[in-house]
């Protein structure tokens, strides 16, 4: 990846029958400010790398009355999106990203990604979405209750 690049847009897009990223995806966040110590204002970005397979949210259906989520609702996509990069990779290089511009700066540094840590971007960026605070704390323990296997898993096969 070359750190001189600056997207000033992305879109997501999703080949029908495998579900995963045509392009690049740049997705924005603070959700790891405190992680590295800077300030909250500062607004930091990784890449979701090309080929990331992704379900979007799995959601259990009898959840979904519940939580008046659809899995792929604009709520909670991009969320689910970069919640299982994260599970998958479990280590991003995050960047300084400027909001107003839109574009990517300096990188940062290296963050090795615990489940807590995904967990947590789900719940910031579903927030970012507008989504309620019932359906930030329902998706967010159900992912703390339910997801560790599926996390564990993904360290096994590093």
């Amino acid at each position: 990846m070359n750190p001189d690049i600056h997207w000033t847009h992305t879109y997501l897009d999703f080949d029908s029958n495998d579900n995963y990223l045509t392009e690049d995806l740049l997705i924005f966040t603070r959700s790891f400010n405190e992680s590295i110590n800077i300030p909250p204002h500062i607004w930091t970005c990784f890449i979701a790398e090309r080929w990331t397979s992704t379900n979007g949210a799995s959601i259990p259906s009898w959840a979904i009355p519940i939580s008046r989520i659809c899995p792929r609702s604009k709520v909670i996509f991009l969320a689910s999106v970069g919640h299982d990069y994260l599970y998958v990779k479990q280590k991003i290089t995050l960047y300084v990203f400027d909001k107003v511009n839109r574009k990517m700066w300096a990188e940062l540094c290296d963050l090795d990604i615990t489940q807590k840590m995904a967990d947590w971007f789900m719940r910031d960026k579903m927030k970012e979405s507008w989504a309620s605070i019932l359906q930030r704390n329902i998706v967010y323990y159900g992912l703390r209750i339910g997801w560790h296997n599926t996390y564990n898993t993904y360290s096994k096969n590093k």
